[in-house]
């Protein structure tokens, strides 16, 4: 800012304006002469995979993906909604973005970048900012993109507004979840120039295709650009449809299903990554991707609406204790602490041993006991989704805290269940 304040000392008043908005000063009237000068132009609208707030959105004027201090820019409120006024002329066409900010829907940060293209020749327009206009700023046009969203309502893309629109607003809840599930595929990452791409291979790949979204063969650019098998690449995209395809079921006029969409979207976001991943990097075979993804599916489809329409969202007492139990009993079987041990006093020194066994298997235990506690609370089951959407507890999440505490007790006690099993191993019976 300082170099800012340099640069504009000693400039006439005329400059001002100018000046001020090289240096970010692009939401308000600048002043001269104690008169307000007026924006040469001005963009409103909403940016939206439904409303994202606190996102950054700006005039990419150099159009190299990324926010410069010269460029007007605003930050979208709890709507979405976004006013940028520039004091500096703007190229026809010009390339508006958004990144970061947070999915109202999802409470998830949002990732990725959102595109649009100028879509007026005035100096004041609306413009909304969509999953569906960056596929239109990345070369669709709206018979396209229609014939992916048939049920999408009459009007302009580029001015529609889908906080007024559930079913325009889903489209573009169902586009971004599955390019953000593409791009894990294809690049591993949901970062936002991985996003970008992917939204661009997307354009490109079925420009001139009237298809509607959930049937369009998506395995042709996993298939191209992650250089797996076409039948890998062809259950990845099975996946990814039908999970898009259950959310466009969806009767988002019912007032209860835009909940339930939101919470669909989040599932398929956070549950899916996985599997597609393990997938990719060879981790299971495809016959137990296809059943682990179709146990999602039917989790996100049947579960997560359940969970919604009740309002069971979180593990309770009850549960969080049983968790508790399962991940103990996971940990002392690790020790072998349970088993039961053979203990003959007729044999010279055996009483001695068994009471040292005795001692160092109750510290054992009452170690693995503490920390249990201390790690497995009520906010970190929660906040880790120990609970899989089926209602019951995850088994998978249970044993990686169960081997990261069997860690924990191993360095406190420097004493790991194969040198306590090497010690003791003669009073356990025979396997």
């Amino acid at each position: 800012m300082n170099s800012c304040l340099t640069r504009i000392a000693g400039l006439s008043l005329s400059l001002l304006a100018f000046a001020l908005s090289g240096c970010g000063g692009s939401s308000g009237d600048i002043v001269s002469n104690g008169v307000a000068n007026q924006p040469v132009f001005s963009v409103n609208g909403v940016v939206s995979d439904g409303p994202i707030q606190a996102a950054r959105v700006w005039l990419d004027l150099d159009e190299d993906g990324e926010f410069d201090a010269n460029e007007p820019s605003s930050t979208s409120d709890a709507q979405g909604n976004y006013n940028i006024n520039s004091f500096q002329n703007v190229p026809a066409n010009v390339l508006i973005r958004a990144i970061g900010g947070v999915d109202t829907g999802t409470n998830l940060p949002f990732e990725g970048t959102l595109e649009a293209r100028q879509a007026a020749n005035a100096d004041q327009i609306t413009q909304m900012v969509t999953p569906l206009t960056t596929l239109k700023a990345n070369g669709l046009d709206e018979t396209e993109i229609r014939a992916m969203f048939p049920d999408i309502p009459p009007g302009d893309i580029d001015s529609l507004n889908p906080n007024d629109s559930e079913v325009l607003e889903r489209a573009g809840v169902v586009l971004h979840s599955a390019i953000n599930q593409m791009s894990r595929a294809v690049n591993g990452s949901e970062n936002r120039t991985a996003i970008a791409k992917v939204y661009k291979d997307f354009a490109q790949n079925f420009k001139g295709r009237a298809q509607r979204f959930d049937q369009l063969p998506i395995q042709e650019i996993l298939q191209r650009e992650i250089r797996i098998d076409s039948e890998k690449a062809s259950v990845i995209s099975s996946m990814i449809r039908e999970s898009a395809g259950e959310m466009l079921n969806l009767n988002v006029l019912e007032a209860v299903n835009k909940e339930k969409l939101r919470d669909l979207q989040a599932a398929a976001l956070q549950q899916m990554d996985l599997p597609i991943e393990e997938l990719i990097n060879q981790v299971v075979t495809k016959d137990q991707f296809l059943e682990r993804t179709r146990s999602i599916r039917t989790q996100i489809t049947e579960r997560v609406i359940e969970q919604v329409t009740n309002q069971q969202t979180t593990v309770g007492a009850t549960e969080i204790e049983a968790i508790k139990k399962q991940v103990e009993d996971q940990i002392k079987d690790s020790f072998q602490t349970n088993e039961q041990v053979n203990f003959d006093p007729s044999k010279p020194g055996q009483d001695v041993q068994m009471e040292q066994f005795n001692r160092v298997k109750e510290q054992i235990e009452q170690t693995i006991t503490q920390q249990v506690q201390n790690t497995v609370t009520t906010d970190f089951v929660n906040s880790q989704n120990f609970q899989d959407l089926a209602g019951n507890v995850d088994s998978n999440i249970s044993s990686e805290i169960a081997r990261q505490i069997e860690n924990q007790v191993s360095s406190r006690l420097g004493f790991d269940p194969e040198s306590f099993k090497s010690q003791f191993g003669n009073f356990f019976p025979p396997q």
